[in-house]
């Protein structure tokens, strides 16, 4: 969840850095299967390829402001050089390794892909598969603003537009479920091939937690079929990953760090389907004093503090069942942003976390107040009143200047009817100067406020109200919960300490392959010094 209450929005320049995130972990993936059994090289040097261009594309994409219009993380747009600069890195990061590869790819020796779909080797594959698809389409979408931009200057009856989230998340629930699959299958396939009676024995129990959780989630009242259909891949893959995870804790703790990733990723996509499917939200407009209601709970605005220029506090109790817990939702302002920075108030429980975040603050106009456009014959009512612009008064206006009016017929609650004639005078400037007219009798102006003939602009004030008179402060805020919310910062935490647990063991098995290189050079050349010394020819005395 983003600072300011708000969530993933598939911003095109968030976006941006997911794209070469996805092509990286296929990479990853596919390096692991060459190294177990060498195959895959030449799809994991494309990938390679594939994952920094993309890098310089985002780059591309958020620095050289062809996104400026499109995503509020964009910069303004830049100048030719960094522009034409983006544009050849991009170009010759792709084309020279491309060049090369075609030149050099029959030298490439690799094994056969996969012999059988029940293997790692085919669930390594298709994995990769279903992540670079991923990526696919999140470049599809994110180029989306540039692609019609193009065909809009090419004559094609085409606005450039950015897609909208909903695309994505229809596009993602089968890549979340089928990677929830492949996760929990790979772990338990041998990597060239697994019987089926094997591949039951070990699945079965996996299945029977991922059959309970999803019937749970039905009861509850989870009634899409996608988001059961990743609730119960989600729940296969962490009930695998967890059996995975405990064995290699026993086993060797450098070992957990895969395992500990998928149960964090299974944890990450529970926490995705509650946090973000499942999450509501109510907007209140509230005054000093006033109590409303949202998502169960009884919010009251006490009031607004500014402790500098800069900076404005909404204090606000939300209460509900007997408790109160007080929120303090703030705006700051940033100059380097030269725009207001929204905080939000959270309230964090176990199970989901409650936001209050600003919206705006601002001053509610009059309620004693009305104002209208209005033509000849046409009337505006308001406090039981009826303003009718019947015509314009000339009278004071000659050559040299003078006011012109508006005469209103005002008819009144009680029957009666009045005239006022509300007028303008131009000042040296050219401005128009207002001068009100009263309704005889009451706290009632009427004030001329703009002229676009043959139509007027009427201000009336002073008119009767139950509220309080004169405009009011008021604030705006958004009242949100995220259920599950923790249950994915979980998950993220896991992903990212099974991502370093892989690593220091990756590292240490890297610098053990040095030192054995070493040791190998080193009694290569021990060898070879002493066949030189005994084929020595002695020398002649």
């Amino acid at each position: 969840v983003l600072g300011w209450g708000g969530y993933w929005g598939w911003d095109p320049v968030e976006n941006a850095s997911l794209i070469p995130w996805l092509l990286a972990t296929a990479l990853l993936h596919g390096m692991l299967a060459q190294r177990a059994r060498g195959t895959m090289k030449r799809t994991t040097l494309l990938l390679a390829v594939a994952s920094f261009v993309m890098v310089l594309y985002g780059t591309f994409l958020t620095r050289s402001g062809v996104l400026a219009d499109f995503s509020v993380h964009s910069f303004a747009e830049a100048g030719a050089a960094l522009y034409w600069t983006l544009v050849l890195g991009m170009v010759l990061s792709l084309v020279a390794p491309a060049i090369l590869f075609v030149r050099r790819v029959r030298e490439i020796e690799t094994d056969t892909t996969y012999d059988n779909l029940a293997s790692r080797d085919f669930s390594f594959f298709f994995g990769m598969l279903v992540l670079f698809i991923s990526a696919a389409i999140v470049t599809f979408g994110t180029s989306a603003p540039i692609l019609s931009s193009v065909l809009a200057r090419l004559g094609f009856d085409v606005k450039p537009a950015s897609l909208q989230p909903g695309f994505y998340n229809r596009t993602h629930y089968p890549v979340a479920v089928l990677l929830g699959i492949i996760m929990a299958m790979a772990p338990l396939l041998s990597w060239r091939h697994t019987a089926a009676e094997v591949i039951r024995k070990r699945l079965t129990p996996h299945g029977v937690v991922a059959l309970i959780g999803t019937a749970a989630a039905f009861l509850i009242g989870v009634r899409s079929g996608w988001m059961l259909l990743l609730i119960a891949a989600s729940l296969l893959c962490l009930s695998v990953a967890v059996g995975v995870l405990r064995r290699a804790l026993r086993e060797n703790p450098l070992h957990a760090g895969a395992p500990l990733s998928h149960v964090g990723l299974a944890l990450m996509l529970i926490g995705i389907v509650g946090s973000s499917v499942y999450s509501r939200s109510e907007k209140l407009v509230l005054h000093p004093g006033e109590t409303k209601e949202a998502l169960g709970y009884r919010v009251k605005l006490l009031g607004t503090e500014s402790p500098s220029e800069t900076r404005r506090e909404m204090k606000l109790t939300l209460s509900r069942g007997g408790s109160e817990f007080a929120a303090t939702p703030r705006m700051v302002f940033s100059p380097q942003m030269n725009s207001w920075v929204h905080s939000p108030a959270v309230r964090k429980y176990l199970l989901q976390d409650i936001y209050v975040s600003p919206v705006e603050l601002r001053q509610s106009e009059d309620p004693g107040a009305k104002h209208g456009e209005l033509g000849k014959g046409e009337s505006l009512k308001a406090g039981g009143y009826t303003f009718t612009f019947e015509k314009f008064d000339m009278s004071g206006h000659g050559d040299g200047g003078g006011s012109i009016g508006a005469v209103v017929k005002v008819q009144q609650p009680d029957g009666k009817s009045a005239t006022v004639v509300p007028s303008v005078t131009p000042s040296e400037s050219s401005e128009l100067v207002p001068h009100p007219a009263k309704l005889p009798g009451t706290g009632i102006s009427v004030e001329l406020a703009g002229i676009a003939v043959p139509r007027v602009q009427l201000s009336i004030t002073g008119l009767p109200t139950a509220a309080p008179a004169g405009p009011r402060e008021e604030v705006v805020v958004d009242v949100s919960n995220k259920p599950l919310i923790n249950v994915l910062w979980l998950g993220t935490v896991l992903v990212l300490t099974g991502g370093l647990v892989a690593a220091v063991r990756r590292s240490g098995e890297a610098a053990r392959v040095e030192r054995e290189a070493l040791q190998q050079a080193t009694e290569a050349a021990g060898n070879g010094h002493r066949r030189r010394e005994r084929h020595k020819v002695p020398s002649a005395r």
